[in-house]
């Protein structure tokens, strides 16, 4: 919509009916024009997103004090708000703070701002939020605002989780956190050696949290020192730049086996090293994320590391160069849940076939390849998995030798649950213990649907299907 004049009441109005409609779609305020007690109009350039649970995000190069009175009291759980220009005008704090104080029903806040500032925290000051999230650009947290940060989130008393993304971070952040009640923390940015004096004094004052995440340009002793102890169960590190300095190697496993409540770790890095899998040994942990680049020299540490986690029900393995080796780490392991995602080969396909065999409680199986392979496929057949995800690392699988596919679906005899990502869907054979499909298909020919639904009836047991096709007319 452009080119519009009217009152900043009837695009409230507005904005009311098309959180009635029951289907997703945005709208874009091209050029409009709100009618002020002054002489002049302002301008309004915004985007307003809504999605079928009435999720609204609104985008705008610039705060406006109509468009957040055009806000006011709106019935929405979550709000997204993006302010692409130099942060909060000191004289639109009012309605802002009014606006977000009007929605009752709100549950969730976004913000991303260039430049923190008081008048932003001030906003924020009281709101009965559960998830907040925010987001400073052009920078960190400038040490003139640390009391009002302070005091805004100490005054959030429902927050149970809390997101903030900064350029640069700086100790008032961590005081800031002290003592919160929040079960979730998540962090990022450039984290400083100099500040993690801070940053150890911020996770231990927090007695509720259960959920850590941590994104750092570096690893570090003393940050590793600040997890000592925590009763958090979930815990995830991504390191930015390079991967674990073998100096540093003691003092992460000293953490990690010091976290006694730990169920769940995901760890990212630049790199792998020997250093990590050793950190890993004989935690109790019962999901763990790797992602990272894994080479074959590291392969007899991650085979030790993963046989000695004796409880892991979940293993999620990305961006791996893909090696006999490393399939062998795999072999024997107890888990439910496998996902697997990096450069597989043809070459390596056997090495695969033996680890996923062998792997005899796995009930539900993800992989997401570069190129698919008749080898791929014959790596599936005969395995007792109840849930199957299929799909390509850039985009849908070719499914080119789909006889290999159709035959390997037909030996999975337990299998429940199928999803697919391909390019363009081929004639498949499902097996006859199928009660879920979902097909996500690039471009897909009219008689390909008909192809595909004259399929179904062939399944003895009722099917749940979901299909998301991008159809040709060619």
């Amino acid at each position: 919509m452009s080119n519009v004049t009217c009152s900043y009441t009837s695009l409230r109005c507005l904005f009311r009916t098309l959180l009635t409609l029951d289907h997703a779609l945005t709208f874009d305020l091209q050029s409009i024009y709100i009618k002020c007690a002054e002489a002049a109009k302002r301008k309004i350039r915004a985007i307003l997103h809504k999605d079928v649970n009435n999720s609204s995000i609104v985008k705008t190069k610039n705060d406006n004090p109509y468009l957040f009175k055009a806000l006011h009291g709106l019935n929405v759980k979550s709000l997204s708000l993006s302010i692409r220009g130099r942060g909060l005008n000191v004289d639109h704090e009012e309605s802002l703070s009014q606006s977000l104080s009007s929605l009752t029903q709100l549950k969730t806040l976004s913000m991303k701002v260039n430049y923190d500032s008081p008048r932003l925290w001030k906003a924020l000051h009281g709101l009965n939020i559960r998830s907040l999230s925010l987001s400073i650009r052009g920078g960190g947290f400038n040490v003139d605002h640390e009391e009002s940060l302070s005091q805004s989130l100490s005054s959030l008393t429902q927050l149970e989780t809390l997101s903030i993304e900064v350029l640069y971070d700086s100790p008032s952040l961590w005081k800031a956190l002290h003592g919160l009640n929040i079960k979730s923390l998540s962090l990022s940015g450039l984290l400083y050696e100099q500040h993690v004096e801070s940053l150890s004094q911020a996770p231990s004052s927090l007695t509720k949290l259960e959920t850590l995440s941590i994104e750092v340009n570096s690893d570090s002793p003393r940050l590793w020192k600040a997890l000592h102890g925590l009763n958090i169960k979930s815990l995830s590190l991504i390191i930015m730049h390079g991967g674990l300095n073998v100096a540093r190697e003691e003092s992460l496993s000293q953490a990690l086996s010091s976290l006694t409540k730990l169920e769940t770790l995901s760890i990212e890095l630049l790199y792998n090293s020997p250093g990590l899998c050793k950190a890993l040994h004989g935690l109790n942990i019962q999901s763990l994320s790797l992602s990272g680049l894994l080479y074959v020299q590291h392969v007899e540490s991650l085979s030790q590391a993963l046989s000695s986690l004796t409880k892991l029900e979940t293993l999620c393995i990305e961006k791996w160069y893909n090696s006999p080796g490393l399939c062998k780490a795999l072999h024997g392991l107890n888990i439910k849940s496998l996902s697997l995602s990096g450069l597989l080969y043809v070459g390596h396909v056997e090495s695969l076939s033996q680890a996923l065999s062998s792997l005899t409680k796995l009930e539900t199986l993800s992989i997401e390849v570069l190129y698919d392979s008749p080898g791929l496929w014959k790596a599936l057949h005969g395995l007792n998995i109840k849930s199957l995800s299929l799909s390509g690392t850039c985009e849908g699988l070719d499914v080119d030798n789909d006889e290999s596919l159709s035959q390997s679906l037909a030996s999975l005899t337990q299998l429940e649950t199928v999803t697919l990502y391909v390019k363009t869907y081929k004639q498949i054979e499902l097996p006859q213990s199928l009660k879920y499909l979902n097909i996500y298909c690039d471009g897909l020919l009219p008689s390909k649907v008909l192809e595909l639904v004259d399929t179904l009836p062939t399944c003895t047991q009722r099917i749940e299907s979901n299909r998301k096709l991008c159809c040709s007319l060619l």
